[in-house]
């Protein structure tokens, strides 16, 4: 075959490897009763409902998620991770308090991509963000290398898997009760909070860098977010997101009218990628994933989805890609400028491929001239560290692309500047 022609992934798949899932047992959450306030402190039914469906549960959600249990042909997947996520049957047959519509008699049903409400829509195991192979960039007969779209999940990243269990969280701790939920946020976090609780009829609060794309300071805006800047002259060489969490930490000292998700060290972002970007990347791979790319920010994706195809398969590479020093990368941070996040979870990152502006900026109109693939800049990085190091090495590869290049459409205006100097 050809250099750089397309191999069919049968090619490379083992089939001694192959497995299949079974889910089975569909469970509905019994309700219990905690209330729910809106906006301005006025009762919201649609959070008071949410609230009561996670009283039966220990995994409890105000959005609608199927509990089941699960058989795999696979070792190593557990019944407690597989099956986990598709849509209460209760939803199915009533549809979502949190819709605001009266209960529909058709319900969600995600093999329909019929929905109650967006937040239905997230990426899960019975609804995977998809994954497609780079057929150009990068291409070779021993290597395949998939690109796992998370701009595809309704808020337009991944952060809406965060997002969500953050949420969860809050809701099942009580803890949105007339309060404004207040976090620190690069944008796609942001976003996605923003609009669940645009969808929960709950007031947000972003603080974010002064210098963030005006496409996801627009974004925030439009979900109705109360959006605070960074000073552009604090900190002197302080990462601005350090001094945006300080900023939140302030004002949650200073006031009890808000709560804040903290995206950075609450151990439910790296757990929502466990339980469902990791077994996706499994899954939909058919187990034959040898190597796996994210970028790191929060660190949430990598530390997740990495531990979860480690505990399948401990041969699997987990490769963080980190910016250099001073880069212009939106989303991803250099651990040397700024604060660790407790979710980096050393013990699973085998290596670390370190890319700079260029790289990323090169890589980005590749992809897109070559594959039409609207990756963001994180992505375009992740791709361009993950070609680096798979130099020499074979099988199939995953990369997280994080975003859409649509929600930076300056920084592509850069990239194309930069190229016709």
């Amino acid at each position: 075959m050809m250099a750089g022609s397309v191999t069919p992934m049968s090619a490379i798949l083992m089939p001694e490897r192959r497995h299949s899932i079974l889910a089975t047992e569909l469970s509905a959450a019994n309700r219990g009763g905690t209330k729910g306030r809106g906006r301005r402190g006025r009762a919201n039914p649609k959070l008071r409902a949410a609230a009561r469906s996670f009283e039966s549960s220990p995994t409890r959600s105000p959005f609608p998620v199927l509990r089941s249990t699960a058989h795999s042909h696979c070792s190593g997947i557990t019944s407690r991770v597989a099956g986990w996520y598709s849509l209460h049957t209760e939803f199915r047959a009533k549809g979502s308090p949190m819709s605001g519509t009266p209960r529909s008699p058709l319900g969600s049903d995600s093999r329909l991509k019929r929905y109650e409400n967006l937040a239905e829509m997230i990426g899960d195991r019975a609804n995977p963000t998809p994954m497609v192979a780079l057929n150009r960039v990068g291409a070779r007969d021993d290597l395949r290398l998939y690109a796992k779209l998370e701009w595809m999940n309704p808020f337009g990243s991944v952060k809406d898997r965060t997002a969500k269990w953050l949420i969860d969280e809050l809701v099942r701790k009580g803890a949105l009760d007339g309060k404004t939920v207040l976090e620190p946020t690069s944008g796609n976090t942001g976003i996605a909070l923003a609009a669940l609780c645009a969808v929960l009829g709950q007031p947000m609060s972003a603080i974010v860098p002064f210098n963030m794309p005006a496409e996801k300071k627009t974004l925030l805006r439009i979900l109705d977010a109360e959006v605070k800047y960074t000073p552009a002259d604090a900190g002197g060489e302080r990462h601005p997101m350090d001094i945006a969490m300080d900023m939140a930490r302030e004002l949650l000292a200073s006031s009890d009218e808000y709560v804040m998700a903290n995206q950075y060290d609450n151990p439910e972002n790296p757990r929502a990628h466990y339980e469902t970007t990791g077994p996706e990347i499994w899954e939909q791979t058919e187990g034959q994933v040898r190597y796996f790319f994210a970028g790191i920010g929060t660190c949430g994706t990598i530390s997740g989805a990495g531990r979860f195809l480690k505990e399948q398969d401990p041969s699997i590479r987990v490769v963080a890609i980190e910016p250099i020093p001073g880069h212009h990368i939106s989303g991803l941070k250099n651990m040397m400028e700024t604060s660790v996040p407790a979710n980096m979870d050393n013990s699973v990152i085998d290596e670390i491929i370190y890319v700079d502006d260029a790289q990323a900026r090169a890589m980005s109109l590749r992809l897109h001239a070559e594959e039409a693939l609207f990756a963001g800049s994180s992505g375009a990085a992740a791709v361009s560290g993950a070609l680096r190091y798979l130099e020499g090495r074979e099988g199939v590869a995953v990369v997280i692309i994080p975003d859409s290049s649509q929600k930076a459409i300056g920084y592509l205006h850069t990239a194309l500047e930069s190229r016709e100097r």
